[in-house]
């Protein structure tokens, strides 16, 4: 009991940290477009369990540029190439980083901007701001005391904001995940419901991946590469209710392949009931071969998910 105790404490301690995130952000935001005089500013976070930075909160933007506002970590953009080099970087009207759709879609041509990384403790880049302003206002607003600023604001925040990220509070729920039962490894996939197609027969589509985490064994590479099926176990699990799990070695083998090729030897996969709209599955495993789980043990990992499920409605802000 004592250590479903610690765990459900960890999972606890996820919540006031994504409060103090979205204060952070929205005084970043603040500042800029009230005391700094642009026009308009956005944060985006990298993601490594999804391989992608998107923009999280914006001021004076609307919401499609937000909603399009993603990109792969390997795809050709301006976010990435901040990602990549920690360069700042100034643009006027057109550039070749940029993203052509949103930059047509919403007028970039009129605009002057600055982008910086949002530097972490460890020098990673773990995001950006961007700032910008009608390009007429340019030697108004874009000074070089402004960029030297907005600078400034993504190393004093960079490492708070990083530390705080959804998917790493997510990460450290996963880490008790796996403390509670002795597992190797643990996963956390956290989708928005897609059009269910069940009442056709066919296998249901998870809908789009909004969150990810793993612990132990579960490298952002590994999670990234690893996806749920549309009517393997966690689909089961999430129309049922309850969860399921295989943990016989030669089962194992033929049902999962590849993941066995990679070391696991069994997995049990918890339903998570999040909203209306949002749905995910907790994903425990073991790599020792022989290794299976106990009534016990599944008892205690539903009895945390329950817990965390509250948590997660707050992480997937």
């Amino acid at each position: 009991m004592r250590s479903l105790l610690d765990a459900l404490h960890s999972s606890a301690a996820a919540i006031p940290d994504v409060q103090a995130l979205d204060e952070i952000l929205e005084s970043i935001l603040s500042e800029l477009t009230e005391r700094m005089n642009f026009e308009y500013a956005t944060i985006s976070l990298v993601d490594e369990y999804r391989g992608c930075i998107e923009t999280v909160r914006g001021r004076n933007v609307s919401p499609g540029w937000i909603m399009r506002a993603k990109h792969g970590l390997e795809e050709h953009d301006i976010q990435t190439y901040i990602v990549k080099t920690g360069e700042p970087q100034v643009i006027v009207g057109w550039n070749a980083l940029l993203d052509k759709d949103i930059y047509d879609r919403f007028e970039h041509w009129q605009l002057a901007r600055v982008w910086v990384p949002i530097l972490s403790g460890d020098h990673r880049v773990a995001g950006t701001i961007e700032a910008g302003c009608n390009k007429e206002r340019k030697d108004e607003v874009l000074t070089d005391s402004a960029i030297e600023r907005v600078k400034q604001l993504g190393r004093e925040k960079g490492d708070e904001i990083a530390q705080k990220r959804p998917q790493v509070l997510l990460q450290g729920i996963a880490k008790a995940a796996i403390r509670l039962i002795g597992a190797d490894s643990a996963i956390l996939h956290v989708y928005r419901r897609g059009l269910s197609s069940s009442s056709e027969g066919k296998e249901e589509d998870w809908g789009e991946l909004i969150l990810a985490a793993g612990a132990g064994k579960a490298t952002p590479e590994f999670v990234e590469s690893y996806q749920p099926r549309p009517g393997g176990r966690g689909r089961k699990a999430i129309r049922s209710g309850k969860s399921e799990w295989i943990d016989d070695p030669r089962e194992f083998k033929v049902v999962y392949p590849e993941l066995y090729a990679r070391g696991l030897r069994a997995l049990a996969v918890i339903p998570l009931k999040l909203g209306p709209d949002t749905e995910g599955i907790l994903g425990i495993h073991f790599w020792q071969s022989g290794k299976r789980f106990t009534s016990q043990e599944l008892n205690l990992a539903e009895m945390f998910a329950r817990h965390m499920e509250g948590s997660f409605k707050i992480t997937s802000c």
